[in-house]
């Protein structure tokens, strides 16, 4: 019944036509995925610098992430956002949150000790046009990733849990991107 009223409710985005260099349109959904994906890894990676390489040691959390962390980071979960590649909407954690916790708790402890992955770095990527550009060109797509819910909510455990170390290192001058501050407090 979920699915049936998001579905009916559901916001429609444009249809985004890509040409290839040619100046033929894409129609294959395939082949313009790959397109844009293209597009946006020469955007976003730098050949020159490496990534960080994994260490190879497989250790626990000095404080492991306990039930309850989880339950306060899926109540701070929108409704009605697109699900990642888990499918699994923010309204089944934020709603089932007692019951979820503290599986997931487990589930996510174990992957971080033992090192196996628990596929949180996952993402849809999705080009939305850019208002008053020319269709037909990656250029004018905005890059979006869909992300899955677990890693939205793994995120606010972590924004918990380092905020106080992070805030002694701000200016008190810093306003953007802070709770309980805006850029009238600036002025």
């Amino acid at each position: 019944m979920f699915e049936a009223t998001r579905a009916l409710f559901r916001r429609r985005s444009p249809l985004t036509s890509l040409c290839d260099p040619t100046g033929k349109h894409i129609f294959s959904c395939e082949e313009a995925g790959t397109k844009i994906k293209q597009h946006f890894q020469e955007q976003f990676s730098d050949p020159t610098r490496s990534t960080v390489a994994d260490d190879g040691f497989k250790r626990p959390l000095d404080s492991p992430i306990i039930a309850y962390e989880l339950e306060c980071a899926f109540r701070r979960l929108r409704n009605g956002r697109a699900t990642g590649p888990d499918c699994i909407p923010a309204e089944l954690l934020k709603y089932g949150s007692e019951l979820l916790a503290q599986p997931l708790a487990d589930i996510i402890n174990q992957g971080l000790t033992t090192g196996d992955n628990i596929h949180l770095g996952d993402g849809i990527l999705l080009g939305i046009p850019k208002p008053n550009k020319p269709s037909g060109q990656c250029a004018s797509l905005r890059p979006i990733v869909l992300l899955n819910s677990i890693r939205k909510a793994i995120s606010l455990v972590v924004l918990r849990r380092i905020s106080p170390k992070v805030e002694e290192y701000l200016s008190p001058h810093q306003s953007g991107f802070r709770p309980c501050r805006s850029t009238d407090d600036a002025v």
